[in-house]
């Protein structure tokens, strides 16, 4: 679940809380010790706080918008999920997008702060680097879409670890490998609320990686004037 508010042209406020409405894993030695158990079929995530300001604004047709990212996430996710850290996190990233017509090129890098390292079977995740890069089409060009009301959009993301402290690696930890993602989705926008559908799957063997996991998201936006960039 999505929502955001937009505060003027520069500012806007949000929040994201994923939400796991069926997944399924093997019961196996690897899983319990991670989790302790196998994962749940349904569970939350952890809840993400987001402020976004824009620094640079495309015009009508398109050109270069940048703008940052400061997002804080709270522990409310179940752990055996893989969809909670367990510990509190925050954020910082930078989101540029070109923009001509119909066709948007997206990338995203920054840096995410844990306030606690965590070691998973000799792993240990610290800080990381996120990074992302996406194109979105509006099939509005084709005329398909007369309304404007569709989005598509192919992104890769994934995060590079930060090495674990110097008392980890006494310990034998190594650094933990995020899932580098792949996916496709579609974004249908007929007002203020939008509809996000995708599918999308790891390309690197990591923890938390699925080989294939279906994304829906329910979105809402009120705003005076268009929000900030996205990428």
């Amino acid at each position: 679940m999505v929502s955001s508010l937009g505060l003027g042209q520069r500012f806007a406020l949000g929040f994201d809380l994923p939400v796991v409405v069926y997944q399924r894993g093997d019961d196996d030695g690897a899983t319990r010790a991670v989790a302790h158990r196998t994962p749940p079929q349904q569970a939350l995530g952890d809840l993400a706080l987001q402020a976004k300001g824009n620094l640079v604004s495309y015009g009508p047709l398109g050109g270069f918008g940048l703008s940052t990212l400061l997002g804080f996430t709270a522990p409310t996710g179940n752990t055996a999920s893989y969809l909670g850290e367990g510990k509190s996190t925050g954020e910082l990233r930078m989101l540029a997008e070109y923009k001509l017509i119909a066709v948007a090129l997206q990338g995203t890098a920054g840096f995410r702060l844990r306030f606690d390292e965590r070691d998973v079977l000799r792993r240990t995740y610290n800080h990381e680097v996120p990074w992302g890069v996406a194109i979105s089409f509006r099939p509005q060009a084709l005329g398909w879409d007369d309304k404007g009301r569709f989005t598509w959009v192919a992104e890769v993301h994934g995060a590079g670890m930060v090495p674990p402290s110097q008392a980890a690696r006494d310990r034998g930890q190594r650094t933990a490998i995020a899932p580098i993602m792949a996916g496709l989705s579609a974004r249908f926008a007929p007002s203020d609320v939008s509809f996000l559908l995708g599918a999308e799957t790891s390309l690197s063997r990591a923890f938390g990686g699925p080989p294939i996991q279906v994304l829906a998201s329910l979105g809402g936006r009120r705003a005076s004037t268009t929000p900030t960039t996205t990428a």
